[in-house]
C-alpha cells in the first residue's frame, strides 16, 4: 500500500470517531431530555389534586438506579409499583415490578425496545411488535402509563396469601 492509502484510511477512521462521538452526544441528549420530562410529568401527576388523594400523600419518585444510564420510578404505598428504565447502547430495557398481579397487558418480564432513526428522529420501538414511541413525549406517557392505571384502580390485586 502507498503512504497516501495509510493517510486515507487515517482520515477515514478519524471522520468515523468524530461521526461515533456526535452521535453519542445526540443520544446522551435524548436521554437527558427524557429524564427531565419524565420528572416533569411525575410532578405534574403529584400536584394534581385528584392523583394526589389516590397517592395517599406518598408521592411518585424517580431515582438514579444501579448506574448512570438508569432510573427507576416508584410509587410507595399500596399497590406499590416500580418501573426500571436501563440504557444499553442501540437499545433499552424497561422492567416493571409489580408487587401482586401485574396489570392487564404488562408483565414483570423485562421489555426491549430498540433505538431507531428515521428521517432525523429518535424513536424507541418495541421488539416484540415494532410499536414506536417518539421522544420524549410517547415515551414518557409509555413510562408512565402503567402508575396511571394503578391510580385508577384498574385491574390490581392483592397477591394472595397462602
Amino acid at each position: 500500500m502507498a503512504w497516501y492509502n495509510d493517510r486515507a484510511d487515517q482520515f477515514e477512521q478519524n471522520e468515523e470517531s468524530k461521526r461515533r462521538g456526535k452521535e453519542l452526544a445526540q443520544q446522551v441528549n435524548h436521554w437527558s431530555k427524557l429524564r427531565v420530562r419524565v420528572e416533569r410529568d411525575i410532578n405534574g401527576i403529584n400536584q394534581d389534586h385528584r392523583w394526589a388523594r389516590q397517592l395517599g400523600g406518598l408521592p411518585l419518585v424517580v431515582q438514579d438506579a444501579q448506574d448512570l444510564a438508569s432510573y427507576q420510578i416508584s410509587k410507595l404505598g399500596v399497590p406499590k409499583l416500580d418501573v426500571i428504565f436501563r440504557h444499553e447502547g442501540d437499545h433499552v430495557i424497561i422492567e416493571r415490578k409489580f408487587y401482586g398481579k401485574p396489570l392487564p397487558g404488562y408483565s414483570n418480564r423485562p421489555e426491549r425496545l430498540d433505538l431507531v432513526e428515521l428521517e432525523g428522529r429518535l424513536f424507541l420501538q418495541r421488539a416484540d411488535d415494532k410499536k414506536r414511541f417518539d421522544m420524549p413525549e410517547e415515551m414518557s406517557q409509555y413510562l408512565l402509563e402503567p402508575f396511571i392505571q394503578v391510580l385508577e384502580g384498574k385491574g390490581y390485586q392483592e397477591p394472595s396469601v397462602p
